[in-house]
């Protein structure tokens, strides 16, 4: 019997940016008041282009062949100011402009996901890397260096709870 895996669609950082995106966090964590906070993993650093959720895996091989025809260019784009999403508790750096490649992206990608009569979570795409979680205070504000994000490549990737914290998989690579 086939079993449904929570996936989505992100971009993962190479590991110089991933490298720096870590950095910056250790930093904030160092001077934050907040002791209570769920920090991020480095290997957990992703930025999610369309999140679908509980899929069933026969799905996930005819989603990855229909996905493989997106056209995609690699392009660049910064993390340059943070923000929170109150209600999720998520406390998140990303670009203070939408990078226009970025949002075609996740465009295309979420157009392709729901031609495949496949229900995504959410409508709006905000793009973001999620550093810490339990954040309550909705007028923080971060300074920090801004961070270069080369994309070469965009995955298809499964969470999956375990006793230790949440662990993402690479499910594809495209």
């Amino acid at each position: 019997m086939m079993s449904d895996k929570k996936i989505f669609f992100a971009l993962l950082p190479e590991t110089p940016t991933a490298n720096a995106i870590s950095k910056q966090v250790k930093h904030i964590k160092d001077v934050s008041p907040y002791t209570l906070l769920q920090w991020v993993k480095k290997e957990n650093i992703h930025l999610t282009l369309c999140f679908i959720g509980r899929t069933e895996e026969k799905v996930i091989a005819d989603l990855i062949s229909y996905v493989k025809t997106v056209p995609f260019i690699p392009f660049e784009f910064q993390l340059d100011c943070s923000g929170v999403f109150e209600k999720a508790g998520a406390l998140w750096i990303g670009p203070e402009s939408t990078n226009t490649a970025l949002l075609e992206l996740s465009i295309k990608i979420t157009d392709m996901v729901r031609s495949r009569n496949i229900s995504i979570s959410y409508n709006s795409f905000v793009p973001h890397v999620t550093i810490a979680r339990k954040f309550k205070d909705k007028h923080m504000h971060l300074s920090f260096q801004p961070i270069y994000w080369c994309v070469k490549n965009f995955y298809l990737m499964e969470s999956v709870s375990t006793p230790h914290g949440v662990q993402y998989n690479v499910l594809h690579k495209f």
